[in-house]
């Protein structure tokens, strides 16, 4: 299993607070252009005591946060009629505010909920904190504006007036954003080429402090490759930051390559980089299939291994391949996994898995890229607790999808090469070693299950249920929870 939320950039970028006359304002304007998002200039003035955000992007719902219970309900946006062009100055395209004389085409505060306008629009209240909107709109209406009114135009624009106060009301939780949240973007200063096999070579890279407490970040798939980002979970004036690709993967090469590709192959590797790096120990940290191979390599290395700093927990039972691959997150996701299976014949559906591999490891090169387009876009589309249309777009990235794709269904056919339940059969070779686990409550890709069942079987460890998130690493409260146990361990 991978966390989606890294891989090629699509352009976009967080929003923007600006403190002005009265607080917090967010005024940015979004287009959705051909699948890739792009950030205009701020643009805009406080009207009264609002300011206003306009978004062009494809809209299915508003997710928001319920102040009286804190929990996540989708709000489906009603909203037809308009097609046109809009202005992109908030005094043409914004409704005005604080009693104000109502326009004539767009309507104002003052309206009363589900009021229709000339336009075909409708405008609709909300009573609580935004948390999240899917797409692009997630990305640009910060978590501390408390939204009045939204009104949208088809399902390319919609207009979000945003209260400006920092303090949101009483009962809610302000969700930071992930910049926010993760230390600085910084580059690496060590990186190379490890040979590993006489087929395989590992791109490895070191950034951060180049004498200080060595991590190992373990990226998911297997196949989905380090990324930059996870340089940000750790502090860089302390922490000694080394990723690798593993086989196949990345820029490793051969690029997508199965033969000599196994768990075990990968944790020798792991030895061969901590030897070519001149480390005698250092903390692990890894998430979902990362965290499957943190924990086989302390299992097998348990004197190389400091701490283990674990996420989105997987531990590779058939029952876990089941559950996400044949039947069981189908029920969560019946609209995401239709895709998945109906590209598979109705006769070869009672192992969806084994049907994926034979198209993966397909001689016809168009069969392989459909295959790798809808595994991939599976897995995309379940990885959030608020779904991201933005994460599905890497399922279009062949260069990324096909070895992801190709590389974990190699695994999981057969089993990560490993007997089932390996983990917890071998538990009792991590009693040594400091265990942390930080799991999303709504993780439907890896779910809670397995993080509870290695927190039972090794009590050691310490469980972080994490009540408002699913599987993604990039999801701010799991984000969060790792960087404060990184830094922890600086301090401690």
């Amino acid at each position: 299993m991978i966390d989606p939320n890294h891989g090629p950039s699509s352009g976009l970028q967080p929003s923007v607070s600006e403190r002005g006359q009265h607080g917090l304002r967010v005024t940015k304007v979004v287009e959705h252009l051909h699948g890739h998002e792009q950030v205009k200039p701020s643009f805009g003035r406080p009207l009264g005591k609002h300011a206003v955000v306009v978004v062009t992007c494809r809209v299915g719902a508003l997710g928001f946060l319920d102040h009286r219970r804190c929990s996540v309900h989708p709000f489906g946006m009603q909203a037809k009629g308009h097609r046109g062009e809009l202005p992109d100055h908030p005094s043409v395209a914004a409704p005005h505010v604080d009693g104000a004389e109502t326009t004539a085409k767009f309507g104002g505060a003052s309206e009363a909920e589900g009021k229709h306008f000339p336009d075909g629009s409708r405008m609709a209240t909300f009573h609580s904190l935004v948390l999240a909107c899917r797409g692009p709109v997630a990305e640009h209406v910060h978590r501390g504006s408390y939204v009045r009114h939204a009104v949208g135009f088809g399902l390319h624009r919609i207009i979000l007036m945003v209260q400006n106060t920092i303090t949101p009301p009483t009962g809610c939780t302000v969700m930071a954003d992930l910049d926010d949240v993760l230390h600085p973007r910084i580059e690496p200063h060590l990186e190379g080429m490890l040979e590993v096999s006489d087929l395989h070579s590992v791109a490895w890279e070191v950034s951060g402090h180049p004498e200080g407490t060595a991590v190992l970040v373990i990226h998911g798939g297997p196949g989905g490759g380090s990324q930059p980002d996870y340089r940000r979970y750790f502090d860089p004036n302390h922490w000694r930051i080394v990723q690798f690709d593993q086989r196949g993967c990345g820029r490793s090469t051969p690029w997508a390559e199965l033969e000599d590709n196994t768990t075990m192959a990968s944790v020798t590797d792991i030895e061969r980089l901590r030897n070519h790096l001149g480390i005698d120990q250092w903390v692990v940290f890894g998430g979902s299939w990362g965290s499957s191979l943190s924990l086989i390599y302390a299992q097998h290395h348990p004197d190389r291994v400091q701490h283990l700093v674990l996420r989105g927990i997987f531990l590779c039972r058939e029952s876990e391949f089941a559950w996400f691959y044949q039947e069981g997150a189908s029920h969560i996701f019946p609209d995401a996994f239709e895709g998945y299976r109906n590209h598979i014949p109705e006769a070869e559906r009672g192992d969806l898995m084994r049907a994926y591999h034979a198209r993966l490891t397909s001689e016809d090169e168009a069969v392989r890229h459909a295959a790798a387009r809808e595994w991939t876009r599976w897995e995309m589309a379940t990885s959030y607790l608020i779904p991201k249309a933005s994460a599905e777009l890497k399922a279009d990235d062949l260069q990324f999808a096909v070895a992801f794709a190709r590389i974990e269904c190699h695994y999981f056919t057969n089993g990560i090469f490993m007997p089932d339940n390996f983990i917890l059969d071998h538990v009792d070779r991590l009693s040594g070693i400091p265990i942390d686990i930080v799991q999303g409550r709504y993780d439907v890709v890896c779910p809670t299950r397995s993080a509870w069942d290695l927190h039972t079987a090794a009590p050691h460890s310490r469980l972080h249920i994490i009540g408002d998130a699913g599987h993604s690493m990039t999801e701010p409260p799991i984000a969060a929870k790792l960087v404060a146990i990184m830094n922890g361990l600086q301090e401690g």
